[in-house]
C-alpha cells in the first residue's frame, strides 16, 4: 500500500509542478490517463491538498519553483529561455496573484 500512496504523491506533485496533462502523467509512469488522476486525488484526499488540480501558467510553474529552491539557472535550462525571461514570467505571475516578490 505505501507504494500507492508514494507513487499518489508523486503523480500530484508532477501536475503541480510541471504544468504536464494526466495524459502525459499516466503514460510516463505506465497508467492510463484516469488511472494517474485517481492516484493522485486519493493522495490528496489523504493528505488534505487541494483538489482538483488546475494547469497552472508558465509563470505560475516557474514561481512555485523557485519558491521551492530552484536556481534561476536551473529554470533558465529548464525552460531554454533567457534568466531574465523567466524570472519576468515569475514576476508578472506573482503581480497578476498578488504573491510577495522577490521570491525568498
Amino acid at each position: 500500500m505505501d507504494g500507492l500512496v508514494d507513487l499518489g504523491e508523486k503523480l500530484y506533485n508532477l501536475r503541480l509542478m510541471n504544468r504536464l496533462s494526466w495524459a502525459y502523467i499516466g503514460n510516463s509512469c505506465g497508467l492510463s490517463e484516469s488511472g494517474a488522476r485517481k492516484l493522485a486525488h486519493g493522495h490528496a484526499v489523504l493528505t488534505s491538498k487541494p483538489w482538483p488540480l488546475e494547469r497552472i501558467t508558465k509563470g505560475g510553474a516557474i514561481y512555485s519553483a523557485r519558491k521551492h529552491g530552484m536556481t534561476w539557472l536551473g529554470l533558465s535550462r529548464c525552460y531554454r529561455s533567457k534568466i531574465s525571461i523567466v524570472k519576468r514570467q515569475a514576476y508578472k505571475y506573482a503581480r497578476r496573484e498578488g504573491l510577495p516578490w522577490p521570491i525568498r
